[in-house]
């Protein structure tokens, strides 16, 4: 049956046939075309509305990581929170530690144990093991798409996974350590509790939680919808600093970082200030994200640096690369948390930066130079985001010197200014000191009347001039001074050698002005290089000079000038040796017994190497320097052995890291190797031949085994006690550094002889038998 869309309509409002049949058909035919003409003119605002309403609702639930590819190697959505002690977190996703990121999130257990901890997704239990001092007490389970989840400082297990995991332990004749299934042993349900919350590892009571990927790379949780606690709080700035990064870099003029307070204003942060910057120079950001659910100030998740509205560099924390974890202070700045600043998170990435975490666009890395912007006036902003895409800015305005700097060459009575690009220069002025010791400007050229040189007599003996060539901002690109005064005896010059990755910087400093720049030059074997010099004050000047990939040993500089009309001089001596990222390199001490080595990649940029000796009370140290650098690698660390080198290892002493140790095999029968990472430090060789000290007492609990090692210390994947063959479990006390063999195995083994076996780190055995009683 075939129907007009006029009979449609009357069928729809109608009843019968076709809901109309009472009424008059012209009547019916006059109401059928009004509807019609209504809803033809209404339906496209109705659509638009209910579009609009349904783009609202969209954008209001939508997540802000959705569409990034990160989103697909998981199902977000299958995760739950992993405990019943709170909704509250305390530490956030790559937060700062001293010597890594934070590799996922902290939850308050509000400083008690024991509440219940779930499985976040269905899997399998992959390992359980102890770390004394950092995890602690931790279990991994493994899921069906390869990812992983870990629960950390806990008090303790149900009893099914702790009977699997003593029954591990047994099967590989251990009674403490780690343990761990390869395949589907021990499967758990979603919300299955599979721990205990405790405090044992680092810090107080709560539960760390973790979400690895296939390769094992900490993926940031708060990815997940459910594992996100709300948060409708914007993140906060307070600083951001601008900060040289190289030698000759200057921020106002000085070769030392700026750092400028963010005021709150209407639209967000703002920073009054316009600094000068003589590339290439970095922006670092101090802020933190609030959060009602949180007990912590974290960075927050995301940063963006745009200048003159275009997106300049970002980073993100979505994960991190596993093997990166340790590479926290080349993301945050290390010297300005060592002079107590605050934690500064980098917007650039410097040479030889390998974290995933950036997205530099152009290809600049964030440093901000006359290669990546144009001298002049720029406008800038930082957005931060926190992970639930809440928003602030800080904007600000910086100016950019130009990196071809006029060149000023000051004679007896004469001053030349050669400007290369003198678009960017505004004028030259020349200033006499006045007797307030302050500089009074006697003459002026316009930058439009600069052709080559300027020539002004600089007025006589006995006077020092100041030569300052501005842009059009009024900001100095570059300064020099003269004088013709004259000192009755010769001026003390005072030098200070300092190391800026490859280049050697001297900062020299004179009782009576200089008269013109120093000639400052380093030797070494055939090679002769000049210095590049240049003013910072008329009593200090600074010098640098630029190592090659064969610089290795002792080296020499000189430096000559006239100060005062007399002529002064120094000279230096130091050991160092080049090493690059592509190629490594070595460094040896002076009398040849330390080697510390570097491989293809271990270090994030070229640098100079040097190593010392100094006698201790008990033995000799070696020192690495510089010990304040980050490196990428672990360095190798050989040192020549005056015992049998077979019963000896390398101990370290790091600035930001206890006491650690490594042997390894350096195909030489008189040498101890091993290696360290995160920074260099002071090394020793210790022997150790004597395996633990074992100490047995009866205990509340059961028997107490203290077990100890003062050298190598003791290996706690490598602890058993048996009985007729068989294995006992061990509990471990960190409160009393013991381990407990408990009652409860020990009630079918009264009287018998159990024998404990221990090893250190090294290698070495104890073996002693007690009576259990």
């Amino acid at each position: 049956m075939n129907v007009s869309l006029f009979e449609w309509v009357g069928f729809s409002l109608g009843k019968g046939e076709f809901g109309m049949a009472h009424v008059p058909k012209r009547r019916t035919r006059i109401v059928s075309i009004s509807l019609f003409v209504i809803l033809t003119i209404l339906t496209p605002f109705v659509l638009f509305l209910f579009r609009g309403i349904e783009r609202s609702a969209g954008n209001a639930s939508r997540d802000p990581h959705e569409g990034r590819s990160i989103m697909t190697e998981t199902d977000w959505d299958d995760y739950i929170w992993p405990t019943n002690a709170s909704k509250t977190r305390s530490s956030s996703f790559a937060e700062f530690r001293k010597t890594h990121f934070h590799a996922g999130i902290d939850i308050s257990t509000n400083m008690r144990t024991g509440y219940a901890v779930y499985a976040s997704r269905a899997g399998w239990v992959r390992s359980i093991t102890f770390q004394p001092g950092g995890y602690g007490w931790i279990i991994t389970l493994r899921h069906p798409d390869g990812y992983s989840t870990c629960y950390a400082h806990l008090k303790g297990f149900p009893k099914h996974i702790e009977d699997a995991y003593y029954a591990k332990l047994a099967e590989i004749g251990r009674s403490f350590g780690y343990a761990e299934w390869t395949g589907k042993e021990i499967p758990v349900e979603k919300g299955e509790v599979i721990a205990y919350t405790g405090s044992t590892g680092a810090g107080p009571p709560h539960l760390h939680f973790e979400i690895r990927d296939i390769a094992s790379n900490p993926v940031n949780p708060e990815l997940g919808r459910r594992l996100r606690l709300p948060d409708s709080l914007p993140p906060t700035f307070v600083q951001v600093c601008w900060m040289p990064l190289s030698a000759k870099s200057l921020v106002n003029g000085q070769p030392r970082p700026l750092i400028l307070d963010a005021v709150h204003s209407a639209d967000g942060y703002r920073i009054a200030a316009v600094p000068v910057l003589s590339g290439p120079v970095g922006l670092l950001v101090r802020a933190y994200d609030r959060s009602p659910s949180a007990q912590d100030l974290p960075t927050p998740y995301r940063m963006v640096l745009s200048i003159d509205g275009r997106q300049f560099f970002e980073s993100r924390f979505d994960r991190i690369q596993d093997t990166h974890l340790w590479h926290i202070r080349i993301d945050r700045d290390h010297w300005l948390m060592k002079a107590a600043k605050g934690e500064f998170r980098k917007l650039y990435r410097e040479r030889g930066n390998s974290l995933c975490v950036y997205d530099d666009r152009g290809g600049w890395d964030g440093i901000v130079s006359d290669l990546s912007c144009e001298p002049g006036i720029h406008s800038a902003v930082v957005e931060a985001y926190d992970v639930s895409g809440n928003r602030a800015a800080v904007h600000f305005v910086f100016s950019l010197a130009s990196s071809q700097k006029p060149s000023i060459e000051t004679g007896k009575d004469i001053v030349s200014v050669v400007v290369p690009d003198v678009r960017n220069v505004s004028r030259v002025v020349l200033s006499k000191r006045g007797k307030g010791g302050g500089w009074e400007e006697t003459a002026t050229w316009a930058g439009k009347e600069i052709r080559s040189k300027l020539g002004c007599s600089t007025g006589g003996s006995g006077e020092s001039w100041k030569v300052d060539v501005k842009d059009a901002a009024k900001h100095s690109l570059a300064v020099a001074y003269a004088s013709s005064a004259r000192s009755a005896k010769p001026p003390e010059v005072s030098l200070v050698r300092t190391m800026h990755f490859d280049e050697v910087v001297y900062d020299f400093r004179s009782s009576f002005p200089f008269d013109a720049l120093p000639e400052v030059v380093l030797e070494q074997g055939a090679e002769r290089r000049s210095a590049e010099v240049f003013w910072l004050e008329p009593t200090h000047v600074r010098a640098v000079l630029q190592t090659w990939p064969s610089f290795a040993g002792e080296a020499a500089m000189t430096m000559k000038a006239v100060s005062g009309g007399h002529p002064v001089s120094a000279r230096d001596r130091f050991t160092a040796f080049h090493v690059t990222p592509e190629t490594g390199g070595s460094a040896r001490s002076s009398d040849g017994a330390c080697i510390v080595s570097f491989g293809k990649g271990d270090v994030y940029r070229p640098m100079l190497i040097s190593v010392s000796r100094v006698e201790g009370e008990e033995k000799t140290w070696y020192y690495g320097e510089p010990s304040d650098v980050p490196i990428a690698g672990k360095a190798l660390i050989q040192i020549r052995s005056a015992g049998d080198a077979t019963r000896c290892f390398i101990r370290a002493v790091h600035p930001f890291v206890s006491l650690r140790y490594d042997r390894e095999m350096t195909g030489r029968k008189d040498m101890v190797g091993g290696r360290f990472g995160r920074l260099l430090g002071k090394y020793a060789v210790v022997e150790d031949g004597d395996g633990p000290e074992i100490a047995a007492t009866a205990s509340r609990e059961g028997i107490a085994l203290r077990i100890r090692d003062t050298a190598s210390g003791v290996d706690l994947s490598r602890i058993s006690v048996s009985v007729d063959g068989r294995i006992l479990p061990l509990e471990y006390s960190e409160t009393k550094g013991v381990f407990i063999l408990p009652r409860k195995f020990l009630r079918s083994s009264q009287g018998e002889t159990a024998f404990v076996e221990a090893f250190d780190m090294m290698g070495n055995r104890t073996r002693r038998s007690i009576v259990l009683r």
